[in-house]
């Protein structure tokens, strides 16, 4: 779902609640509102911003896509819009390492790409198509492996050591399985499923990034668009945080109405009404908790900053995270490890940026500069890269 970025800063107070069903108390952030003006300087988290520009080579250019990963030396792009292809890139140098593009309708090609998960292990990564309901498995060279025919439609999918799936299906319904959460085993032979289906929210499927967020040895799972954190552990979903707005909570009535609304007739009630949506992206390295979620009182999203060894919570908006480092600007949050922030930048923005605040700051990556002057808006996205201070 797209919405307008104008972003707003707001307060969180922490409190502890317990959950009907799990002894564990679960850390809830009551939002309040806060000062429109208040921003967060990168130079207060980073102390120094690196740039890559993917490559553009082989005349390969990217359009636009909503599911994005790094991991291990590479970034994972896979785009669904208009161009259905997938590529990875090296975080280093923005080199192409390799790209799918085996697709349309023959027995080898992917028809409509949803998911992947690179499986570093093996140096593969799976495909899910949705057209085919086919799980696609691929080299890291791009080469064709094999493909095998599922049961189920799913958005988001992870996996386990063992090689057990976990399927996020974002409330569209399976023949005969009428859960949003799904883990299987290698063979998809259902071992477990969570959350029985909300007919009433059918259509209000969100486009997250991912659904399922490692951290060291946890499992973190976003049940979009509810307001909870979980945590997946030994098979069981345990929640873990939530996010409380208050009078811009969506109500339980309208969420449990048995009616079936169009995502317009959706969008047009959370704007009239102001409502907030739950978590839909989530990040943590040793330091921080960084969270995102949307509200429609302001047709923003938002990103909430956790400091682990501090226990304070604020959330800002993406236009309120400055770049006071280099005088560039920020983008769309990626990845939080323990060394880094990344953030995907789209190449016209940059350059907009350049031109507008020429006259009274100075963008000091000159290299960056060079590119874009080559290159210009017609150039592939941009990864920066925000060194964290230990």
């Amino acid at each position: 779902m797209k919405v307008y970025q104008y972003f707003v800063l707001f307060l969180l107070v922490v409190s502890c609640v317990r959950h009907k069903d799990h002894k564990q108390p679960i850390e809830t952030l009551k939002i309040a509102n806060a000062p429109q003006n208040n921003k967060l300087f990168l130079s207060k988290l980073c102390s120094e911003i690196g740039y890559v520009p993917l490559d553009t080579s082989k005349d390969i250019f990217v359009s636009a896509s909503n599911k994005m990963q790094i991991a291990d030396s590479l970034f994972y792009l896979m785009e669904n819009y208009g161009v259905k292809r997938f590529s990875a890139y090296n975080i280093y140098n923005g080199k192409l390492a390799f790209e799918i593009a085996e697709m349309g309708f023959g027995p080898n090609e992917i028809g409509s790409p949803v998911a992947f998960y690179p499986n570093l292990n093996k140096k593969e990564v799976e495909i899910f198509d949705a057209m085919k309901r086919k799980l696609f498995r691929f080299d890291f060279q791009g080469h064709f492996i094999n493909s095998k025919s599922i049961p189920f439609w799913f958005y988001n999918f992870t996996k386990d050591k063992a090689g057990n799936y976990f399927l996020f299906t974002s409330n569209q319904s399976n023949e005969g399985i009428s859960s949003n959460l799904i883990i299987t085993d290698s063979a998809f032979n259902i071992k477990r499923t969570f959350f029985e289906l909300n007919p009433g929210l059918e259509r209000l499927s969100m486009e997250t990034n991912r659904n399922f967020v490692k951290y060291g040895d946890k499992l973190f799972f976003i049940n979009s668009p509810d307001n909870y954190l979980y945590e997946i552990l030994d098979y069981k979903i345990i929640p873990i945080l939530k996010l409380d707005f208050n009078e811009n909570n969506i109500p339980e009535k309208l969420i449990q109405n048995e009616a079936v609304l169009e995502l317009s007739e959706w969008i047009n009630i959370l704007k009239e009404k102001k409502y907030s949506m739950g978590i839909n992206g989530y990040f943590e390295n040793k330091g921080y908790r960084i969270m995102q979620f949307l509200s429609f009182k302001e047709l923003a999203q938002y990103y909430i900053f956790y400091d682990k060894h501090t226990k304070l919570y604020n959330y800002y908006s993406e236009l309120n995270l400055i770049n006071d480092i280099d005088n560039g600007i920020t983008g769309k949050i990626i990845h939080l490890d323990d060394e880094q922030l990344v953030m995907f930048i789209e190449p016209y923005k940059l350059i907009e940026h350049i031109n507008k605040s020429k006259n009274d700051t100075e963008f000091t990556n000159e290299k960056l500069l060079d590119f874009l002057k080559k290159k210009g808006e017609n150039s592939n996205p941009i990864l920066m890269f925000c060194k964290l201070k230990v």
